[in-house]
């Protein structure tokens, strides 16, 4: 009886019950999975506030629009380091740690940035805050699709938390805003002559508004963000606890292997280092123009459709608002779209955002008010899931996308959501307004040629080596020997 027990111990330590184990990595996956998402849309949520909470950021720094404008070109730089910095983490160390270590780090930086009166600190704050939620971004990015190879569903799902938080977050801010009548230039004499709400202290000798932290009450929805931060976090730390406590090797809660442990046990073929390159050139390049495209479009809208349609301030903030809303309406609708090949569903992205940026100059130019609306939320809709749908197909078809290749792709659409819309604001106030459509065109047409040079790579790839998951599987041939000879 006690041989039968000890075989019978020794088979279930062993994994002698196959489907109980694959139950068991299931169940972690899914709970880590869940954990990245709330991070997720904690990191949208915060992304969601920058917006509506501008006008008081100005106020308690005591500074210009112009000047302000530093806040989140900085918040920019730091999320491109950030992206940088995750490349490089996401091999390495305890991926649970450092969650946990980014997410309480952010709730700091959020809950002490109502208090930052010092122009130099909201700077510094913001640009602490890029860096953070850059790491965040590129790391869980890498590790939902290292996760669900095979279903790209569970990815769609992280746009789709990122997209909610940066949603939902300004309702919850707009009742403590300043109620400022502000329009597109704010400067210090407009800062002088307003009546804000709450107590403020005024030094007429330096005609400068000086604020104390009750003349605005943006340090509720903050403070509120920064407990979600909080809360967020734990579960990661938990999980980090858990891995010490039973001394485990991996750090990640994740069984499935890494392409490193893929490669040296031989059942994973690289792909020659030549295709990889040209495929990550192309494919940065796609994302650097589409999502300058698409963020350059949802800034620029509202100034457009007032300074050239001639919508009020309310209209512009509310065809912003449904622009921005489209972009959950897609996310949503990819959810359900399993059956559209990756390559396709991309492909009808980007000719839907292309042909719909060339009806909306069209409706523009004839005035035709009600199309317009239309155009802006049809917009919204086609620019979202373009990046979600690149690092799917890289994911599918060319190399599994670790985190230096997600930091790469993020990096390319950090640098263009920053230059495109300067380069924007530029051409429309020196030659005229409709550079706003025709730029877009021209970014729109360039993204088309970079797709079918991609596409075309892809099937020539495919062609010769299979998808990433055939490659994987076929550990007979040799490393990076071909399916069918060149």
């Amino acid at each position: 009886m006690e041989q039968e027990r000890d075989i019978e111990e020794n088979q279930t330590s062993r994994g002698a019950c196959p489907c109980q184990n694959i139950d068991n990595v299931q169940r972690k996956n899914f709970f880590y999975s869940v954990c990245i998402y709330a991070a997720f849309f904690s990191i949208g949520w915060i992304r969601g506030l920058y917006g509506p909470a501008l006008i008081d950021i100005l106020f308690i720094s005591g500074v210009t629009l112009d000047l302000g404008s530093l806040v989140f070109t900085f918040n920019s730089v730091g999320y491109a380091f950030g992206c940088l910095g995750g490349g490089y983490l996401s091999d390495r160390g305890n991926q649970n740690m450092m969650y946990g270590i980014s997410l309480l780090l952010l709730s700091i930086l959020i809950g002490v940035t109502p208090w930052c009166s010092v122009f130099v600190l909201m700077i510094a704050v913001h640009f602490g805050q890029g860096v953070v939620t850059g790491i965040v971004d590129t790391v869980g990015n890498a590790e939902i699709l290292s996760l669900w190879r095979d279903d790209r569903m569970m990815f769609f799902f992280l746009e789709l938390m990122f997209g909610t938080g940066i949603f939902v977050s300004p309702f919850l801010a707009a009742p403590f805003l300043l109620d400022l009548d502000s329009t597109l230039h704010i400067s210090m004499d407009d800062f002088n002559n307003v009546t804000l709400p709450g107590k403020m202290q005024q030094n007429n000798t330096t005609n400068n508004t000086l604020l104390t932290t009750q003349s605005s009450q943006l340090y509720i929805p903050y403070i509120v963000t920064a407990c979600l931060n909080i809360i967020i976090c734990l579960p990661f730390f938990v999980l980090c606890l858990r891995n010490v406590c039973k001394n485990l090797k991996e750090s990640r809660q994740v069984e499935s292997p890494t392409i490193n442990e893929m490669e040296n046990e031989g059942s994973y073929i690289v792909l020659p280092l030549k295709y990889i390159i040209y495929f990550v050139v192309i494919g940065s390049s796609l994302l650097f123009l589409g999502m300058a495209l698409g963020e350059g479009f949802i800034s620029y809208l509202a100034v457009y459709c007032v300074d050239q349609l001639g919508f009020t301030t309310a209209e512009g903030a509310l065809i912003s608002a449904i622009s921005g809303g489209s972009n959950i309406a897609a996310i949503v609708v990819a959810l359900f779209a399993s059956c559209l090949n990756t390559l396709v569903y991309l492909g009808i992205h980007i000719v839907g955002t292309l042909v719909s940026v060339g009806v909306f100059l069209l409706c523009s130019v004839f005035n035709f008010t009600a199309g317009v609306w239309l155009l802006a939320g049809v917009i919204g809709f086609f620019r979202a899931m373009i990046f979600s749908l690149t690092l799917t197909w890289t994911n599918e078809y060319i190399t599994p996308v670790t985190g230096r290749i997600a930091s790469l792709f993020m990096v390319s659409t950090s640098v263009g959501c920053a230059v495109v819309p300067v380069l924007l604001g530029a051409l429309m106030e020196t030659y005229s307004n409709q550079w706003f459509c025709y730029l877009f065109l021209i970014l729109g047409t360039m993204v088309l040629l970079l797709y079918i040079a991609g596409v075309l790579l892809t099937k020539h790839i495919v062609m010769l080596y299979g998808k990433t998951d055939e490659r994987a599987k076929d550990s007979n041939r040799l490393e990076t020997e071909p399916l069918q000879p060149e």
